[in-house]
């Protein structure tokens, strides 16, 4: 395997994934919304992102049931940018049923280097 080459992965494990709806964020976006009020403006849409955001963090707690990161097997760029809103996601959602998620973050919150520089909202 040539330097930098990241191995491939057999998915078969995988839990099959939520059905696909028109792609608009869950988790990622569901904390602004909430911030800014738009959960009691947009009740409806407020209902469908929740539960987008319930089947995404569904996909990856199974993922990370099985696998200490999310690829290549260790630390990358990957679980950086999932850390992001997923450490905040407990700020809208029950986390208290997604053990492998808590641990992962406290593993990526662990790693060497590690900031969080996420501002609280006002």
């Amino acid at each position: 395997m040539a330097h930098g080459t990241i191995p491939a992965h057999d998915h078969s494990a995988l839990p099959a994934a939520a059905p696909v709806r028109e792609r608009r964020a869950g988790h990622r976006t569901s904390r602004f919304w909430k911030w800014r009020g738009r959960d009691k403006e947009k009740p409806e849409a407020w209902a469908d992102r929740i539960a987008r955001a319930e089947e995404e963090l569904d996909v990856l707690e199974a993922w990370l049931s099985e696998h200490e990161f999310l690829a290549a097997g260790r630390y990358t760029v990957a679980d950086i940018a999932n850390y992001a809103y997923t450490h905040v996601a407990h700020e809208v959602l029950d986390m208290s049923a997604r053990p492998a998620i808590a641990a992962w973050i406290a593993r990526v919150e662990s790693q060497p280097g590690f900031v969080n520089d996420l501002s609280p909202f006002p």
